[in-house]
């Protein structure tokens, strides 16, 4: 008998990429945003965080609170499912507590320089986990290919200042929330770097060329268009911001409106399209 379950979960497909900002480039400062995505046949997750720009060593938080949060959402999926939001709030706070702790003793370093905001999103096909802390923006696609805002960014008291995984109370600034997939088809997770090219705060809308990069994975291996994003992220994107730039997909491609076939190694911000009769 066919497993139906699996064969929801099946249909999402996930991509990633992160470029170093020019300014960090210059300074020979590491990139300090990090993105993954983590398939282990039952639950896919993507997470993405930004290190805060003055802490030396948030590269290793970004990258390790990536990670950890990733393991946990495919372990432990079906019982976080099940808590209340305040529930869920307070089993992610601990968590994230706990592994800045570890990673800060692992590498014997001061807990604060490991700061990062982090976002997340988890899903078995049917329902998915929604987290957010600080800033960056987390965006939805429904079955009409419709960009949505899911969780805005949020800053603190200046528009360059946000919260962060090593914040006392973060509690009070963590975003997570359990729904239901229902007629949504894609995720899309972004860095501040990334958010400050493809969307607009002001009329809260998204550029439609994260569509497109959706419509990649229905010709490409999630590989190519991780490696694709990335290229893009590098040539592109961070040249029109300061800041390193993330990003984080996950969607059923198939789904997705088929757009004209773009070649993942074109450079396509701002919505570039490549000539048919051009070659690669």
């Amino acid at each position: 008998m066919v497993n139906l379950d699996f064969l929801k979960i099946k249909k999402w497909k996930l991509a990633t990429g992160s470029a170093i900002g020019l300014s960090h480039e210059k300074n020979l400062i590491p990139c300090q945003d990090f993105a993954e995505a983590i398939d282990n046949g039952n639950i896919k997750s993507i997470a993405l965080a930004d290190g805060a720009g003055s802490k030396k060593h948030s590269d290793i938080g970004a990258k390790a609170i990536v990670k950890e949060v990733n393991t946990m959402n495919a372990s432990n999926f079906e019982k976080l499912i099940n808590l209340s939001e305040k529930e869920l709030i307070e089993e992610y706070k601990n968590f994230i507590i706990s592994k800045i702790n570890e990673t800060a003793k692992k590498h014997s370093i001061d807990i604060d320089d490991l700061s990062s905001t982090l976002l997340f999103i988890a899903t078995n096909g049917e329902k998915f986990i929604i987290g957010h802390l600080g800033d960056g923006a987390i965006a939805s696609i429904n079955n009409m290919n419709d960009i949505n805002l899911q969780s805005a960014p949020q800053n603190a008291d200046y528009v360059n200042q946000t919260y962060f995984t090593t914040n006392r109370n973060l509690e009070k600034h963590l975003r997570i929330k359990v729904d239901s997939v229902k007629n949504i088809i894609g995720f899309i997770l972004m860095s501040d770097g990334s958010a400050d090219s493809l969307f607009s705060k002001q009329n809260n809308k998204f550029s439609s060329v994260l569509i497109d990069i959706c419509d990649w994975l229905n010709y490409y291996p999630e590989k190519v268009v991780s490696d694709a994003i990335t290229n893009n992220l590098m040539e592109t994107l961070r040249f029109k911001t300061s800041d390193d730039c993330s990003l984080a997909i996950m969607c059923k491609p198939n789904e997705i409106g088929q757009q004209d076939l773009l070649y993942p190694f074109d450079i396509i911000f701002p919505n570039f399209k490549k000539n048919e009769n051009s070659s690669n």
